[in-house]
């Protein structure tokens, strides 16, 4: 009770002072990991997700030569006039995709072209074969229905990329479209940041294994399974170290073991204030505590220390509490070790379509599922439940809804940043 007899909720400003912001919380994250500087040569198919070491510039202009940029004929616009009578075309030759024709064409003279095709010298325009007539009676002859413009259907080279230009920066995140690029430039391999390991491990007495029967007062653990899979899919190394009971010498124990084998240890549960709450204990006497909460929610209880060689970064237990912190603050840190620039998650402006509720005190992110309307703007829309145990909340979602932290209920008109999931 405060002193007037009010009832302080958790999100009241006297409770939320001294908190961390989301954005002040990164920044400690940030301030206190150094990216990795060890290095690799790794293969084409194996560099999803893996961080560059090094800037890349092309060797090769890309496309290589001018080419078709489509099925026809190679002409010289030179030969056309609007004016002119249709005259018939001389056709010289042809060009494939890799079988270049060798000659150069003349007044009037037109090369049959494919797709990708060297564009033959003193061609300087492509039409296209719908707009081409050939009669049976003249085999070589060809005529068109329209008129080309110098540039037409042909794809210069270097249009794509140009030689000794900057493709990538140091510290590029590798995505799965970025292999063709790479690929395009011949580059066979190259030069990533060491691969990062992570461990997981879930405390609570009342956590069981899926597919065991459960007695009262259990539940069972799906947080280890989510984080697995979320931090695989990103390309980190896992180590799962399973669940643990909320004893001490348990939870010490794996604590060093996992300082001496991974890079990161992510924890889930045992960090908020509760007496079988050892995380904090057990960090303050073998590491080092950067922080223990954070004005954001849900996710409040979030800790981050230091466990040996190892950083750590200890995650609430409620199920959507943990994807969230994961996906706001464990991920970005993960990234920044890793040595990538890319540690932002892109936002989106939307209208809201349905009053969104909350209490100023913590930067809140609500699930919410964002749609176009006839116009084409982009609206979201609160899930009907924002309680921090309903995984569903996200499951059935397609985004978060970023409500600031000194905002309190937001009505339907007003324009607020989304993280559309596809971007994380």
């Amino acid at each position: 009770m405060s002193s007037k007899g009010q009832t302080l909720s958790c999100d009241s400003p006297a409770l939320t002072q001294g908190l961390l912001t989301v954005e002040t919380a990164l920044s400690v994250i940030f301030d206190s990991i150094k990216p990795v500087t060890e290095t690799e040569l790794v293969e084409l198919p194996n560099l999803v997700n893996r961080v560059l070491a090094n800037d890349i510039s092309s060797p090769i202009n890309v496309p290589p030569f001018d080419n078709s940029a489509m099925d026809g004929y190679a002409v010289r616009s030179e030969d056309f006039s609007e004016n002119a009578e249709v005259k018939h075309f001389t056709i010289v030759g042809t060009a494939f995709a890799g079988e270049p024709f060798q000659g150069k064409i003349s007044e009037y003279e037109c090369v049959r072209i494919m797709t990708g095709g060297v564009l033959p010298k003193g061609a300087d325009a492509v039409i296209m074969q719908e707009n081409a007539e050939r009669d049976n009676s003249l085999a070589s002859k060809v005529s068109f229905t329209s008129i080309p413009k110098s540039g037409l259907a042909v794809r210069r080279a270097g249009e794509d990329i140009a030689e000794n230009s900057l493709v990538f920066h140091k510290g590029h995140l590798i995505k799965p479209i970025d292999l063709g690029l790479l690929a395009s430039l011949g580059i066979e391999k190259t030069l990533v940041y060491k691969k990062i390991s992570v461990g997981i491990v879930s405390t609570g007495d009342e956590l069981m294994q899926p597919g065991s029967t459960l007695k009262a007062g259990e539940i069972y653990d799906s947080n280890r399974f989510v984080l697995e899979a979320l931090l695989r899919d990103k390309g980190f190394d896992v180590q799962n170290y399973g669940v643990l009971k909320d004893d001490r010498e348990l939870i010490k124990t794996c604590f060093l073991k996992a300082s001496k084998e991974v890079d990161v240890l992510l924890s889930s549960g045992g960090v908020s204030v509760g007496e079988a709450d050892y995380t904090k204990d057990v960090l303050d006497e073998l590491g080092t505590v950067g922080f223990w909460k954070i004005a954001m929610k849900p996710g409040k209880p979030l800790a981050f220390g230091q466990l040996g060689n190892a950083h750590f970064i200890g995650l609430p237990g409620n199920p959507v509490s943990s994807v969230v912190t994961f996906q706001q603050i464990a991920l970005a840190a993960l990234r920044h070790l890793s040595g990538s620039l890319n540690t932002a998650i892109a936002t989106h402006k939307a209208v809201l379509a349905k009053t969104f509720f909350k209490r100023a005190g913590r930067t809140d992110f609500q699930r919410g599922i964002a749609y176009t309307n006839e116009k084409g703007e982009l609206l979201v829309k609160p899930m009907p439940k924002q309680n921090s145990g309903v995984l569903s909340s996200i499951a059935f979602a397609n985004c978060y809804v970023i409500l600031p932290q000194d905002n309190g209920k937001m009505d339907a008109g007003e324009i607020v940043n989304i993280q559309l999931f596809s971007d994380i």
